[in-house]
């Protein structure tokens, strides 16, 4: 259970931090209603007047060994370094300490609590250990974020001073003494809660997921090894979309697997491999620039001769290649935007008799593209259909009046690709297929 030095009391005990005379008070009320521990969420590490430390150190006294005070590190101001806080050494001798340290992730999240840890020269149990009522070792644990702190039983420290709890709420209770007054500093962002806690809470989810048992932590080895795995498959991989399927399932599978892993009692932590995967994506990103630049035509916008060979299968296709006589003559004084819209047009022209074929430019009025084995239908009709579709005038652009071509084709699959693709580029260059045609 939360004691909580809220609002409430703030308006009865006055302006934080109060007297410590209602700190024993506190203790007193808790002692006589059967707490089982009392964990005070600070560390006492000041003196403030003799009355109120002497009423707090007899109410240590009079506990018995059941209230334990918080040890904790904190930066030194003056040199940046962390240094010990420790409580007053009277108070030491009258109590047991607790270590309150919390580890924290690269995004500022609850990461870890510690069943115990050093504070200067010595090694303490931490509270949420205390709570739990387990020895002390060398693990830590993450707390389990499924349990929300707004459910977490929480009184009012000034309803148990003045007597207003029963005492069935209090009796064999672990309880922890923490403030939560909204805006103090003392505020804590949990993973998978929509608002920061007060920091009283972390402890008792720590608590509670160490009764519950302790999620196992595996670290950031296994998925590191993992991501870096899909990335080696991944650049083994030729297809540029199954490379991005490759990374983006990549991903979803860190995420996922956090997820599911801190609901079944696995943690990994996910943020090196993320940072890999990231450097996959950048890489994949920066090759398909480049890629792009090499198998692009910088005119037109279509695919380049380089790119055939990314083409799968392309092995057993036939190779047709189409070559515009006079290219330069015709493009030569043509402005970039309708050097375009006549490439394009070319291109539309061999979609009509070879759909579904996706067009390749080359140089100086080359175009090529291929046909899979078994859809060829009547391969040698197809030269004849290109040259005739090129002599109807199915535009009004004078350039596409002025054009003429020649096609060329190779179906030899006994020739390596880059052969038969030469030899292609041959016949359409050298007329293999001609038809002359009367410039109007």
């Amino acid at each position: 259970m939360v004691i909580a030095q809220d609002d409430k009391s703030a308006a009865q005990f006055g302006r934080w931090p109060w007297p410590r005379r209602h700190d024993a008070a506190l203790i007193n009320r808790l002692r006589e209603m059967g707490a089982k521990t009392i964990v005070f969420n600070r560390v006492f590490a000041h003196p403030t007047n003799s009355v109120d430390d002497s009423a707090f150190l007899t109410a240590l006294d009079q506990a018995n060994g059941k209230v334990w005070l918080s040890t904790n590190v904190e930066e030194d101001k003056q040199t940046g370094k962390l240094k010990t806080v420790l409580p007053l050494p009277l108070f030491r001798s009258k109590s047991r300490q607790a270590n309150s340290y919390v580890w924290y992730d690269a995004f500022g999240f609850t990461k870890n609590v510690g069943f115990s840890g050093k504070i200067g020269e010595r090694k303490y149990i931490s509270s949420a250990a205390v709570m739990a009522s387990v020895a002390p070792s060398a693990l830590s644990l993450r707390p389990d974020t499924a349990i929300k702190y707004n459910t977490i039983p929480t009184v009012s420290m000034v309803d148990v001073v003045d007597g207003n709890v029963d005492r069935s709420a209090i009796a064999g209770k672990s309880i922890i003494v923490g403030l939560t007054i909204p805006d103090n500093g003392d505020e804590q962002r949990i993973l998978g809660q929509s608002a920061s806690a007060p920091s009283v809470y972390t402890r008792v989810i720590a608590a509670e997921t160490i009764k519950n048992g302790i999620a196992r932590e595996l670290g950031w080895l296994p998925p590191l090894i993992a991501v870096a795995l899909v990335g080696l498959y991944c650049v083994s991989q030729r297809a540029r979309r199954r490379r991005a399927w490759l990374l983006v399932g990549g991903g979803v599978g860190l995420l996922g697997g956090m997820l599911i892993g801190d609901r079944i009692g696995l943690h990994f932590e996910i943020v090196p491999a993320l940072l890999l995967l990231s450097t996959f994506a950048v890489r994949e990103g920066v090759k398909r620039k480049v890629v792009a630049a090499t198998t692009t035509h910088p005119i037109s916008g279509l695919p380049n001769l380089t790119e055939l060979y990314h083409i799968k299968g392309r092995e057993t296709c036939t190779i047709l290649a189409l070559k515009v006589e006079q290219y330069q003559a015709v493009i030569g004084n043509l402005p970039a935007v309708r050097q375009r819209e006549l490439i394009h047009a070319v291109a539309a022209r061999i979609g009509i008799v070879c759909p579904n074929s996706i067009v390749h430019q080359g140089d100086d009025g080359l175009f090529v593209w291929l046909i899979p084995h078994g859809s060829e239908g009547d391969i040698d009709t197809l030269p004849g259909q290109l040259l005739a579709l090129f002599m109807v005038d199915i535009s009004d652009s004078y350039e596409m009046r002025m054009i003429g071509v020649s096609v060329g084709r190779s179906a030899d699959l006994s020739l390596k690709f880059g052969e038969r693709l030469a030899v292609t580029n041959d016949r359409a260059i050298a007329s293999a297929y001609i038809t002359l045609r009367q410039v109007l």
